[in-house]
């Protein structure tokens, strides 16, 4: 974990649904999103009818993606209380929100981040 998380009490999550790399290929990772976004429209931002709640933000290789960083740092800069969940392998990037690195999505890893968030407050 990197930086402090921030309160999640009534979080959503949010899913940024990147391609995966070949290495991957198509298969399930990370929670189980109530919002997902598509890569193309994050210049956009979040939905007209998404709630004012924390998110937590989950990505796949953010650091290899322009728009994502932008859509992060985007987040970031509104205050909302956010946390980016990196189930890809993390790269170098500070948008100014708390990360958890996971190295890779798995039953195990889920687990745990789940742990940590409801330590955060997360309900779900």
């Amino acid at each position: 974990v990197e930086g402090e998380l921030p309160d999640l009490a009534g979080a959503l999550v949010v899913s940024i649904e990147t391609t995966a790399n070949i290495a991957v290929g198509a298969v399930a990772w990370g929670l189980d999103p109530d919002l997902r976004l598509d890569p193309a429209a994050l210049a956009d931002g979040l939905p007209a009818d998404a709630p004012d709640v924390p998110l937590v933000v989950q990505v796949r290789d953010a650091h290899r993606r322009p728009e994502v960083l932008a859509f992060l740092e985007s987040l970031a800069a509104s205050g909302r209380r956010v946390v980016v969940v990196e189930w890809g392998w993390p790269g170098t990037y500070d948008v100014g929100l708390a990360r958890i690195s996971t190295r890779g999505s798995s039953g195990p890893g889920v687990a745990a981040v789940v742990d940590r968030l409801r330590e955060a407050g997360w309900t779900r």
